[in-house]
């Protein structure tokens, strides 16, 4: 990290729930098994500024929270994404996101402060086989949250169901 060159730190390594857990991303809900995964991270002088992830999905099954599959052990599927960690505002910015699987396609970036916050998220595909077809853009203002969606389907069910059947005191 020393000069104007830049440096580049590559690391590959197979990815489970458990392990992901110790570096604070928790997965455990929505991961079985185990991701190969190439991790690239390049700087200059002043450190990393571009982290680039890409992960193998195909020995992994993807689950939803309610337990339902989205992806099968055994079936094709990748997840990439670019980061930008810039030195200059104190943003994290997803510059690109993509999981692509024969059951589920999402592409599109996000910002967030460093504590978490966001700042915007923009989902232009978001297509779950047999659950989903729409884009998303979510632009938060000074008190409220602009919300878009656009497209064809949304099975909400996972949602209404729970209020539907919801009954005071457990009974």
């Amino acid at each position: 990290f020393g000069g104007k060159a830049r440096q580049t730190l590559v690391a590959e390594t197979r990815v489970s729930a458990r392990s992901t857990d110790a570096f604070g991303v928790p997965l455990r809900r929505f991961l079985r098994g185990e991701i190969d995964t190439k991790v690239e991270a390049s700087g200059g002088a002043r450190g990393f500024d571009r982290v680039t992830v890409n992960a193998d999905l195909q020995s992994a099954m993807l689950v939803f929270e309610d337990g339902r599959v989205l992806k099968p052990e055994g079936v094709p599927g990748t997840i990439s994404m670019d980061i930008g960690l810039p030195d200059d505002a104190p943003v994290l910015k997803i510059d690109r996101l993509q999981l692509s699987t024969p059951m589920a396609n999402i592409e599109g970036n996000a910002r967030f402060t460093p504590a978490g916050g966001l700042i915007d998220l923009d989902l232009p595909r978001f297509w779950l086989e047999d659950i989903a077809d729409f884009s998303l853009r979510v632009t938060p203002t000074d008190d409220q949250l602009r919300v878009s969606v656009i497209g064809s389907m949304m099975d909400a069910s996972g949602l209404i169901d729970p209020m539907l059947n919801y009954r005071p005191g457990g009974g």
